[in-house]
């Protein structure tokens, strides 16, 4: 008699051992991609076939939004005429790679699903969207493969048994799609509540800001534009730093959880020198992070390092006049500020810039 109850159970307890912080990881990195128009593809062989054209077909039909930009997930199976061309005249091994030297951009996502992580097509393929500086995300089993040295973020399924493996994959890939419709839902309310904000108070808080700011020096309507975009991107945290021609800094304020404190011009001056308000002031060119553990250009303090806290990040320079300077936003999870937000930033900004230049007129 066929034991029913003892694959339930042995699938059971896989499934309780799946890393559910890599998924959560994978979650945000989708979510990261939809908001910023980076493609995903999904690729695997067999079963694990089938496993990608549905996952594809949940993130594309499923999870669209009026509203939001759409999934741009491609399934590398799909084509029945390039894949068996492929196959036909280079090699089965390059089904996959070949199609996305045609397609793959930097930062994009490229999802490889192999049970055993060693299938030649799918590390080719990685291997390619490695050199083109794709993020690698890999859904494996058993002892993960050569797959599981080359990706960015591997989510296995503790199991030697395949049946298992695929039924797995194939829950994970639910439990994101899932989780991406709500998060969806999610960041579209509080798009709609901001934009709603936005168009009913930007006329009049920059109308109120150039009058009622008129009299102020430049720092002083800085840090008003600061706690603007604090307000309107509803962020906690962010920092101002002012500095002259020479690039000595001169000013500077920061806030943390809505709070604002007063950090001392050494500190201003190292985050101004080794972190990324230089980097943007320097190139003169506005920074969006999506995680700061990630990024160079992200100065770690003491206890960041100690706790590897992952955080968001956005940093528009200033520069009206003799003035210079920039403005960093920061949310305390990664992946948390889209380019959305950076261009609402930038707006907001070049909005108050005449009203700071007009002010060094006035002094001149």
């Amino acid at each position: 008699m066929v034991d029913v109850d003892s694959y339930l159970n042995f699938l059971g307890s896989s499934l309780q051992q799946i890393p559910l912080e890599k998924v959560n990881h994978v979650i945000q990195v989708l979510h990261h991609a939809r908001l910023n128009g980076k493609q995903i593809f999904i690729m695997g062989n067999g079963g694990s076939a089938s496993t990608s054209s549905h996952f594809v077909c949940d993130l594309a039909k499923n999870n669209y939004f009026e509203g939001l930009p759409p999934f741009r997930a491609i399934d590398l199976n799909s084509s029945n005429a390039i894949f068996t061309a492929l196959a036909n005249d280079e090699g089965y091994e390059n089904v996959f790679s070949h199609q996305l030297r045609n397609l793959v951009q930097p930062h994009d996502v490229v999802l490889a699903i192999s049970t055993s992580g060693n299938s030649p097509n799918i590390l080719r393929a990685v291997e390619l969207a490695k050199k083109a500086n794709a993020i690698i995300i890999g859904f494996t089993g058993f002892e993960g493969g050569q797959l599981a040295g080359l990706v960015d973020i591997e989510v296995r399924v503790p199991s030697d048994n395949i049946r298992h493996v695929e039924d797995i994959h194939m829950i994970i890939s639910h439990l994101i799609s899932f989780a991406l419709y709500e998060m969806s839902s999610e960041t579209l309310a509080m798009q709609i509540s901001t934009q709603q904000s936005l168009q009913q108070s930007e006329p009049i808080i920059l109308e109120r800001f150039t009058l009622e700011h008129s009299n102020d020096d430049q720092a002083s309507m800085l840090f008003q534009l600061l706690q603007m975009l604090l307000t309107i991107t509803k962020t906690k945290n962010g920092t101002l730093i002012v500095t002259d021609e020479s690039g000595n800094v001169i000013d500077g304020v920061q806030v943390f959880g809505g709070k604002t404190v007063s950090p001392s011009i050494e500190k201003l001056l190292e985050i101004n020198q080794n972190g990324l308000a230089g980097w943007v002031v320097k190139n003169q060119q506005a920074a969006l992070i999506d995680n700061t553990n990630d990024d160079k250009r992200w100065l770690k303090r003491p206890w960041e390092v100690e706790k590897q806290n992952e955080k968001s990040a956005l940093s528009i320079p200033i520069k009206a006049g003799n003035i210079i300077g920039s403005i960093t936003l920061v949310r305390p999870k990664e992946n948390r500020f889209s380019v959305k937000d950076l261009e609402l930033a930038i707006d907001m900004t070049s909005s108050i810039t005449p009203a700071l230049t007009n002010v060094e007129n006035k002094k001149n």
